[in-house]
């Protein structure tokens, strides 16, 4: 008992040191809502890893507190917007995709972990040259960073998929955490070419189960691959085109990252390759026969909802 006396008296003075808090008088808060909560400097706080994290975001929002921190909300701060947008969608588990159908001979080159300033750019100018159309699975603090090649992909007539904000494993994060990632990642994209993404791609694949039915919630599907190209391992140009090229079938979804020149030299391989062979190279949402994005006019929706300051509550949060 006196050891947890003890760690509740060193919880309590850090809480009130890290989180500045004012209170609200109560009848200025309509009945049913919350405090908008800059999440910046939650974050500064409290480590994103920490259990304590959401025990005093529960708390702080339960006593009708905000956080003082001054100035506007802008649309990363929040994890909700993608929440938002998908209050349409109904209740699911997102569709977890490794390949498409067998039925024609196309494959879908997918490229993860950009943009990169130094090989996007060099794989946007392969792609052009030869007429192909691929998916790219991007990350939301590198695309913060560079919205002129997010940009650029969408006018090349790519698919912009999501693959997290920082790369961390989804096995080792709380679902909060798990959205938090993908919704601020979709907030840059559509900031950047107007579109909220709808395939999202695990940062290494890894997700525990329980992540499908809070993906699927946000109107995500999974889009995971069929074939390696293991350009990740150092391989030279040729051994990365052989091993995509004697691999693919039809349906295949070929991963490969636009942040490694070695994928770049092997691209025309992989092309002239697969096409040698017969196959059709497609975005991931053309071989699936869907679009890669929601529907424009409720992703605007979600920004007006925002300037509101009055976001829905937050999913419970779990290992």
């Amino acid at each position: 008992m006196a050891r947890g006396w003890t760690l509740i008296g060193w919880l309590l003075p850090a809480t009130l040191l890290t989180v500045k808090a004012v209170e609200t008088p109560r009848a200025e808060v309509p009945r049913g809502t919350r405090q908008v909560l800059r999440r910046d400097a939650f974050r500064s706080s409290v480590a994103p890893t920490s259990w304590a994290q959401h025990g005093v975001l529960s708390g702080i929002q339960g006593a009708g507190l905000e956080m003082a921190n001054g100035g506007e909300p802008s649309l990363a701060d929040f994890v909700e917007p993608c929440a938002m947008a998908a209050e349409a969608v109904p209740s699911r588990e997102a569709r977890e995709v490794f390949s498409g159908g067998t039925g024609r001979r196309q494959v879908a080159l997918t490229f993860d972990d950009g943009p990169s300033r130094e090989n996007t750019p060099r794989i946007l100018d392969v792609l052009a040259k030869h007429d192909v159309r691929v998916t790219f699975f991007v990350l939301g603090d590198r695309g913060e960073r560079m919205p002129d090649l997010l940009e650029a992909l969408d006018a090349g007539g790519h698919d912009v998929g999501n693959h997290s904000w920082s790369h961390p494993s989804f096995r080792s994060l709380w679902r909060s955490q798990i959205q938090d990632e993908v919704c601020r990642t979709n907030a840059v994209i559509e900031r950047a070419i107007g579109k909220t993404p709808v395939l999202m791609r695990p940062p290494y694949g890894r997700f525990a189960p329980s992540a499908l039915s809070l993906l699927g919630g946000l109107g995500f599907d999974v889009v995971l691959w069929s074939v390696d190209s293991l350009d990740w391992d150092a391989q030279t140009p040729e051994v990365i085109a052989q091993t995509v090229v004697s691999r693919a079938r039809p349906g295949s979804i070929v991963l490969l990252h636009d942040r490694r020149s070695v994928t770049v030299h092997a691209l025309p391989k992989i092309i002239e390759g697969l096409r040698a062979r017969g196959f059709e190279i497609v975005p991931v949402s053309e071989m699936l026969g869907q679009s890669a994005y929601r529907e424009i006019e409720r992703a605007a929706s979600t920004v007006t909802t925002l300037a509101s300051g009055l976001p829905p509550a937050l999913p419970e949060s779990e290992p």
